[in-house]
């Protein structure tokens, strides 16, 4: 188990025994073109996808495990992306680039949404190395405006979420606002079909 992955479980109180993997990650690279940084894979494999302090979403591709869609978990999780931020954002880009400043998949290095706030912040991956392991995270924040709504950290996904949860980030200090929530929910498909 990564030391990073073990940390977070000590903090958010939670059980970090890894079950079954959640999704066959292998076929990843097949299905959309490449693999998701092993942190990421090991984080959801453990702990599921869910919500960090009730307030940041942190979305996996769902598994279809015996159903005709099978083979789309992977697909439909990159389409969030391509059909719906990365339109908006280049959108926004047309008019200032500084709104923009990122490419989106499928453009080469460009951007992966993994996760988003209650607020619309939205958090990305910047798939410009070729090895996972190096993606920055790249956050968006909706509120920041005039300012530049966008933050480059250079940090690993799980890195990110602890440093988000440490208190030393004046732009993430909206997760500390809901101390009433557990530091890790996990959540199911069904809980985003309502």
């Amino acid at each position: 188990m990564r030391k990073d992955v073990g940390r977070f479980a000590e903090l958010a109180g939670v059980s970090c025994d890894p079950s079954e993997p959640v999704l066959p990650w292998a076929r990843s690279r097949e299905e959309v073109g490449f693999e998701f940084p092993a942190d990421y894979r090991e984080f959801i494999d453990t702990f599921g996808p869910g919500e960090l302090r009730g307030y940041l979403h942190v979305g996996a591709p769902w598994r279809f495990y015996g159903s005709p869609q099978a083979g789309a978990a992977f697909r439909q999780f990159l389409r969030s992306t391509t059909d719906d931020l990365g339109p908006v954002f280049r959108g926004m880009g047309q008019d200032d680039p500084a709104l923009c400043p990122y490419p989106f998949l499928p453009e080469p290095g460009g951007l992966l949404c993994w996760g988003a706030t209650v607020q619309g912040d939205h958090f990305f991956w910047l798939t410009s190395d070729p090895d996972p392991m190096e993606w920055p995270v790249v956050v968006w924040f909706r509120g920041q405006f005039p300012k530049t709504p966008w933050r480059k950290y250079e940090m690993r996904f799980v890195a990110f979420l602890l440093h988000a949860l440490s208190g030393a980030d004046r732009d993430l200090h909206d997760l500390l606002d809901w101390p009433a929530e557990p530091i890790w929910r996990r959540t199911s498909e069904e809980d985003h079909r309502e």
